[in-house]
């Protein structure tokens, strides 16, 4: 799959929600989350814009593998994710990943509202995220299925859906460094 994502940062969340309200039908879902990063003691990650995480969501976990970004002014990357079946299992992963040479690089911890609605007929998840040390910030995100030879790409036409709809949500400047990679740039 291939994540196709826009973030913006906002001041006023409350403000975005309201705006938010007239495309969004039924509740959101609110959880918790912390996400551990790793990079690797032979190459940086950073470098080569890789990403390797284990989440960990209320009660739910999952590792999540990140390819390098192909935009400029959205994220678009593949994406594979394995969920995990409780902590014992997220234990085990993030001592496979020290046990293959990769640390820990640092903890991103939020608190993240979601909404799902559907543009042209693809879900469009909606997240309202405050992060610890960073501030409120919204993703929009599609995931696309790019992988049938022969087929068009379903990447720039997703791009254009999400910039119409942040558009239309008057959001403005959207920013492709991660949540990890702003707040290692804070931390100096």
């Amino acid at each position: 799959m291939v994540e196709v994502e826009l973030k913006f940062s906002i001041p006023a969340p409350d403000d975005f929600r309201r705006r938010l309200s007239k495309f969004v039908v039924g509740p959101s879902v609110v959880s918790q989350q912390r996400d551990v990063y790793f990079n690797h003691s032979l190459q940086d990650f950073a470098k080569i814009d890789l990403a390797l995480r284990i989440r960990e969501s209320d009660d739910e976990f999952c590792v999540t593998f990140k390819g390098p970004n192909r935009d400029k002014q959205a994220k678009i990357r593949s994406e594979t994710e394995l969920s995990l079946e409780d902590s014992t299992a997220a234990k085990k992963m993030k001592a496979l990943c020290l046990g293959c040479g990769f640390f820990e690089e640092a903890d991103v911890v939020k608190r993240r509202e979601s909404f799902e609605i559907e543009l042209e007929g693809q879900p469009v998840q909606i997240c309202i995220d405050e992060v610890d040390e960073l501030g409120s910030f919204v993703e929009l995100e599609m995931l696309v299925d790019d992988s049938s030879p022969g087929q068009a790409s379903l990447v720039a036409p997703a791009k254009a859906q999400l910039l119409k709809f942040a558009d239309e949500l008057g959001l403005a400047n959207p920013i492709t460094t991660s949540y990890l990679d702003l707040l290692l740039q804070k931390r100096g």
